[in-house]
C-alpha cells in the first residue's frame, strides 16, 4: 500500500501491478504480448465508436435489401441513389472493421497507409449518407435528426482521423500522432 500527494490510500494500483505482471507471466506467447501491449497502449479505444457505429449501419442497409424498388419509390427518391445509400452503408460497416483489424493488429506496419485509407473511406460514407437523410427527410425537427447528427460527426471523425495513432514502439507505451 502507498499513500500518494493528498493523502489517499492507495491500495489498487499495487494490485493491479500485480495481477497484470501474474496475466504477462502466464501469456508468454506472441499473440497474447501484443494484445496486453495494444491494451497498454489504448489502442483498443477505438472500437467503442467502430463496432456500435458499424452495427447501426450494417443494420440500416440491411434493412434497404428487400423490396427496393417501392421502398424507394414510396419515399421520393431515385432508385439507383437508394441502391447506393444502401451500399454506403454496407460498405462503410465493413471497412469500418477491416479498417480497425488493421490499426489493432498492424498498427505502423507495411500495410497501415491501407487501414487508415479504408477507415477514411468508411468515415466518408457514413457522414455523406446521414447528410443525405438529414436533408431528405429530417431538415425540419432537430429531434428527429439527432441519432443521424451524431453518425454524421463521427463518420466525420473516421474521415478526417483515419488510423491516426501511430505507434512508434509498442512496448514502452510510446506512440505519436
Amino acid at each position: 500500500m502507498s499513500v500518494d500527494e493528498s493523502g489517499f490510500l492507495n491500495q489498487t494500483l499495487p494490485r493491479a501491478s500485480r495481477l497484470e505482471n501474474a496475466l504477462a507471466e502466464k501469456s508468454k506467447g506472441i499473440f497474447f504480448n501484443k494484445v496486453f501491449d495494444a491494451i497498454n497502449c489504448g489502442l483498443g479505444a477505438h472500437w467503442f465508436l467502430r463496432i456500435p457505429l458499424a452495427y447501426i449501419m450494417f443494420q440500416q442497409g440491411s434493412m434497404k435489401t428487400s423490396n427496393i424498388t417501392a421502398v424507394a419509390e414510396a419515399s421520393g427518391i431515385p432508385v439507383w441513389m437508394y441502391v447506393l445509400a444502401m451500399l454506403a452503408e454496407l460498405g462503410g460497416a465493413a471497412a469500418l472493421i477491416v479498417g480497425g483489424i488493421v490499426q489493432t493488429w498492424n498498427p505502423g506496419g507495411r500495410i497501415d497507409w491501407m487501414g487508415r485509407s479504408i477507415t477514411r473511406l468508411a468515415g466518408f460514407a457514413i457522414a455523406a449518407v446521414a447528410t443525405a437523410v438529414i436533408v431528405q427527410f429530417f431538415a425540419s425537427s432537430f429531434i428527429a435528426m439527432r441519432d443521424h447528427l451524431l453518425y454524421v460527426f463521427v463518420g466525420l471523425f473516421f474521415l478526417l482521423y483515419g488510423n491516426g495513432y501511430r505507434v512508434s514502439r509498442i512496448s514502452d507505451g510510446g506512440g505519436q500522432r
